[in-house]
């Protein structure tokens, strides 16, 4: 640890910013996987979340002390044409502005952000509740009739420099009109900043957010977010998915066998795990469902470790009954390789009409992840839909989040320090299968 976080100061700010970190991140309804990331500040330096390490167990060592001044000059460089400029100026100005420049962990991508945020604490979540307002037609308009001037509204902009930059122009254009700076932004498509001096009313800005949303959602009533539910008898479910699940592990190793460079997956096996709870029977059986699953993404942790687009798979094939196994087999092979061949990887979750979800890893811990991540997508999918629709992100905005260097390296340190070695502990599916070496 270095001289500049283990002081007084340090830690009169990191032992409040762990308890912080802690308590969001153990709640799966604001931090999923590896999403969020939190950070304390006093006038001279930020300590803010390093990748690959998880909020609900972080301790001193997860936070990488900065130079705020070093940081904030980003604001003032003109804004190159490339994301990969971006990428590269940004980069360089973090790497610049450690405190200890021998110091080998990453901070956080968001780490401008949170130096350009008022208070001395600042919490980045995920919060399904306000992803709902985040990836709904009528967000904007209808976060302004919950919360009025208090929560800051942006539209979807590429994470990294083009985010920290637009944030910029946002904060300072509120600080114009109302003599303040912001205390609350709402990011379409991503996420919820909030930034306070104690940890106290960032819990109370949370928590009036979320409960505000909730009533919202409730006045909507009882309804099919999907349309109307069409859902497979109990005892035929069961006997599919027992086929199913199987017949997929299968045929993804062979696919990654047959195409281990097209596909950019070795040999190996695959883990399953299907998942029929409520809010998955709710889209797979909705009417509706396919439209809404292949409309796109909603957020960057779904591009991320649920890919950006489920294979569907229609009800024909999942109604069972006699010798149906072989075209069960046939159809699946068919439509591995078909979804390959328009996408380049194989699937992560496979949609199955009226059964339910499978989705698809190379350990428990990756399949396990992808479940809990869709059907958290699936969650604001459906409340999207009752407030008035459902907002995906944009192909541009989609296929910038598959390449960016930034993910890739987040979700592999997560990986490495073995964070995701069992999957979210929140998230169990109905069963599980292995597929044997190819």
């Amino acid at each position: 640890m270095t001289d500049a976080s283990s002081s007084h100061g340090a830690s009169a700010l990191l032992e409040p910013l762990i308890g912080l970190s802690r308590h969001y991140g153990a709640d799966p309804d604001m931090v999923l996987a590896g999403g969020g990331n939190t950070s304390a500040k006093d006038e001279t330096t930020l300590w803010v979340k390093a990748s690959g390490f998880a909020l609900e167990a972080i301790d001193r060592e997860g936070f990488v002390p900065l130079d705020r001044a070093k940081l904030l000059s980003l604001m003032q460089v003109p804004l190159p044409d490339s994301s990969e400029a971006c990428d590269r100026l940004q980069n360089q100005c973090i790497a610049d502005a450690k405190v200890d420049p021998d110091d080998a962990r990453r901070p956080s991508v968001e780490c401008v952000l949170h130096a350009l945020l008022p208070g001395r604490f600042v919490v980045h979540t995920h919060p399904v509740l306000a992803n709902i307002l985040g990836c709904c037609t009528r967000g904007r308009e209808i976060a302004a009739e919950l919360m009025g001037e208090r929560l800051l509204w942006m539209d979807y902009v590429d994470p990294g420099l083009p985010l920290a930059r637009a944030m910029h122009d946002h904060v300072e254009n509120y600080r114009r009109r109302h003599g303040e700076l912001p205390t609350m932004v709402l990011v379409q498509n991503h996420g919820l900043f909030i930034g306070a001096d104690e940890p106290d009313v960032i819990h109370e800005l949370t928590w009036k957010l979320m409960d505000a949303i909730a009533t919202r959602l409730a006045a909507e009533g009882e309804q099919a977010p999907f349309g109307p539910v069409s859902v497979s008898a109990s005892a035929t479910a069961e006997a599919v998915s027992e086929t199913l699940g199987p017949v997929l592990a299968r045929q993804l190793a062979e696919v990654g066998e047959a195409d281990r460079e097209m596909a950019g997956q070795g040999s190996g096996q695959w883990h399953i795990c299907f998942d029929d709870s409520e809010p998955v029977r709710a889209l797979v059986c909705g009417e509706r469902g396919r439209e809404m699953a292949l409309l796109g993404p909603l957020m960057p942790d779904q591009v991320v470790y649920a890919g950006s687009f489920p294979l569907w798979l229609d009800a024909s094939v999942c109604e069972g009954g006699h010798g149906y196994r072989s075209a069960l087999e046939d159809y699946v092979h068919e439509a591995l390789r078909s979804y390959l061949d328009a996408n380049g990887l194989p699937p992560r979750i496979v949609l199955a009409a009226g059964l339910g979800m499978f989705a698809a890893g190379r350990s428990a811990a990756e399949s396990r992840t992808a479940g809990a991540i869709y059907q958290q997508a699936m969650r604001v999918m459906a409340g999207a839909a009752k407030l008035g629709g459902i907002h995906p992100m944009t192909e541009a905005q989609r296929s910038f989040i598959e390449q960016w260097e930034a993910e890739a390296y987040r979700q592999s340190q997560a990986e490495k320090a073995g964070r995701t070695s069992g999957g979210p502990a929140s998230y169990r599916p109905s069963r599980e299968w292995m597929s044997s070496e190819p």
